[in-house]
């Protein structure tokens, strides 16, 4: 990791380390062949620039934020960085015909098709991240509170409402790969994959892109780590820790939080399996 930012001389070469100008002439192509499909008297032709122009206004309104998006271009309170990069009715009219896939073409069935273009090169680019030793896998809300079929509510979190996000990560926080929930259509194996249920299939999916047999340690929280899990991460040589159920743990005797309570303070248990790396399910 640390020899790959060296190579980053910039923050704008990082950024596109992750998202690479193909990808922006890939939307651009998209966002003129949307224009041209629903507007053919009137197309707009777009260029990679106007799409890395278009991006740059968004992410510095994430950051600057005013009451509302033509407050950018406003002469009492706007803000040069982003009136300066385009005209305002230029910005607009990027934002309501801007795609990321074909209509056409694109696979109705996922619930992410507009955008799964986007999701796949993101990964692709994070994937090819030399990964570090020590990994986790957590889930991550994208606050949001508009309307979409794929919001989640956790009255637990701090952010009530959004998209939730499974992630892979790595000690330093960078992500190495994700996939946006989307309810049970998720769940899908590969045939040499054992079916070990929706929230241990997430790690087992996300952790696809790791070597197997080159010590890397993943943890996990309760909600993802059951047996088989680790069964089939250790068959890979892929080390696990995380904390379990105690409905998850299978016939291992674990002893009841009143005993624990009586040891004290600090007090353990240990229990040890010897797993053959030639187990099946």
């Amino acid at each position: 990791m640390d020899e790959l930012l060296d190579c980053l001389d910039s923050e704008l070469s990082y950024f596109y380390r992750i998202f690479p100008k193909e990808l922006f002439q890939e939307i651009a192509y998209q966002t003129t062949l949307y224009s041209m499909q629903t507007n053919p008297e009137k197309p707009v032709a777009v260029k990679e620039e106007d799409i890395i122009s278009f991006v740059a206004c968004v992410l510095y309104m994430s950051v600057v934020k005013l009451p509302s998006t033509r407050d950018y271009w406003s002469s009492s309170i706007g803000i040069a960085h982003v009136a300066n990069i385009m005209p305002v009715n230029r910005f607009e009219k990027l934002k309501s015909i801007i795609p990321f896939a074909d209509n056409n073409s694109a696979d109705k069935d996922d619930k992410l098709f507009k955008i799964r273009p986007l999701i796949n090169k993101m990964n692709e680019q994070l994937n090819s991240i030399p990964f570090e030793e020590n990994l986790a896998v957590d889930e991550q809300i994208i606050p949001f509170k508009g309307r979409h079929l794929i919001k989640q509510y956790n009255p637990k979190k701090p952010h009530k409402w959004g998209f939730k996000v499974f992630v892979l990560s790595g000690v330093s926080g960078f992500s190495y790969n994700f996939e946006v929930y989307c309810g049970g259509s998720d769940n899908i194996c590969f045939e040499n994959e054992p079916d070990l249920g929706a929230s241990s299939n997430v790690v087992m999916r996300l952790a696809r892109i790791l070597p197997d047999d080159t010590n890397h340690k993943l943890y996990v929280d309760n909600w993802f780590n059951s047996i088989g899990l680790n069964v089939y991460m250790f068959k890979r040589g892929i080390q696990m820790v995380g904390t379990a159920r105690r409905n998850r743990v299978g016939n291992c005797p674990v002893l009841s939080d009143k005993e624990m309570k009586q040891r004290g303070r600090g007090a353990f248990t240990e229990h040890v399996a010897k797993v053959a790396k030639e187990f099946f399910f």
